[in-house]
């Protein structure tokens, strides 16, 4: 084509520039497109839009992103990146460094529409951890009992009506020396057992847990509304509350253990939960 070709016949690549006229697309000596600014040479290249020729963007020879204020007057020092009401959200400084204002927040993400904490926490297996660190953490046992004759014995974990807390309970396990089927009930009142449960802060020298717990290995009357069955072999150990299932009772409500014994024999029950 006329105009678009080499001395030795090769073709040119090139385009119509703002006059209109046919112009060559230029190579510098390493073979990169070559590309100047309205300086010229080594000037600065300028970004715009197809239909605005206003400038959007810069880069300088140096291949380095012109930044400038919405009033148009370039920034020296550091880039601030805001949302629509101005507030400021980064700061990155001229040396490209992340700027973090001292003792301030950062809020990630939220969860219930406030920051996650302790008490507002992101629910998985390691938060169970960060609460027992917390002092947080209790577990109740009826210990080793040597049921006479057949029974129905039990262990209740009541939460009372003015605790201010929710109890998160995670784990309810037993043994019973002989082959069984047990019940777990919901309950709305204290049913007081007869014998008070041990309870334990799982960190040592943690606080006291609010709640009342109680035994019997004497037969009991079934009370409350009935949350789960579990049959059991001889002897074996059982957790009732696996792959992340948990009984969430709030202030005025429980769960109370039933042992079915079916004779003289050993059993015993274990609860462990969080007070938040």
């Amino acid at each position: 084509m006329t105009g678009y070709m080499n001395a030795d016949g090769s073709a040119l690549i090139g385009g119509l520039n703002p006059s209109n006229q046919g112009q060559a697309l230029q190579l510098d000596g390493s073979g990169n497109l070559k590309v100047t600014g309205g300086g010229g040479s080594g000037g600065v290249v300028n970004l715009a839009d197809p239909t605005t020729p206003a400038n959007k963007a810069a880069v300088d020879a140096s291949g380095n992103l012109s930044v400038k204020l919405a009033g148009g007057s370039a920034v020296a020092g550091s880039v601030m990146l805001v949302d629509v009401a101005g507030a400021n959200k980064l700061t990155i400084d001229s040396a490209g460094r992340l700027i973090l204002v001292p003792n301030q927040s950062v809020n990630l993400a939220q969860w219930g529409g406030a920051t996650p904490s302790v008490s507002n926490p992101v629910i998985m297996q390691h938060q169970i951890r960060a609460w027992i660190n917390n002092g947080q953490g209790y577990s109740a046992t009826t210990g080793k009992q040597s049921a006479a004759g057949a029974i129905t014995g039990g262990l209740s974990v009541f939460n009372p009506s003015g605790s201010g807390k929710t109890l998160l309970m995670y784990s309810l396990t037993f043994t019973i020396g002989n082959n069984s089927f047990n019940q777990v009930n919901f309950t709305t009142s204290d049913p007081a057992l007869g014998t008070s449960a041990t309870v334990s802060n799982n960190r040592s020298g943690g606080a006291a847990s609010v709640t009342s717990c109680s035994y019997a290995n004497t037969s009991l009357s079934v009370v409350g509304n009935t949350k789960d069955f579990a049959g059991a072999g001889t002897n074996a150990f059982v957790q009732m509350l696996s792959n992340g299932n948990s009984y969430v009772l709030p202030a005025g409500n429980g769960v109370v253990f039933y042992a079915n014994v079916s004779g003289p024999n050993i059993w015993l029950c274990s609860m462990a939960w969080i007070e938040f």
